[in-house]
């Protein structure tokens, strides 16, 4: 983890945990064939986003 202060790894690391919550989440719900991609795109996004935040 490339951080610079100890507030940078736990703002890290909640990041992290609130994504596997929400995909934990997400496992939990039973939807419909749409709604469920959908979900399912938007945690993809989400994910992309924090890796891209990440690797600056």
């Amino acid at each position: 983890m490339d951080a610079k202060s100890y507030s940078e790894v736990l703002k890290k690391l909640i990041e992290v945990w609130h994504l596997i919550e929400l995909d934990m989440k997400a496992e939990k719900v039973t939807l419909e064939d749409e709604e469920a991609d959908l979900v399912l795109s938007i945690l993809k996004d989400r994910e992309k986003q924090y890796s891209l935040a990440r690797d600056k």
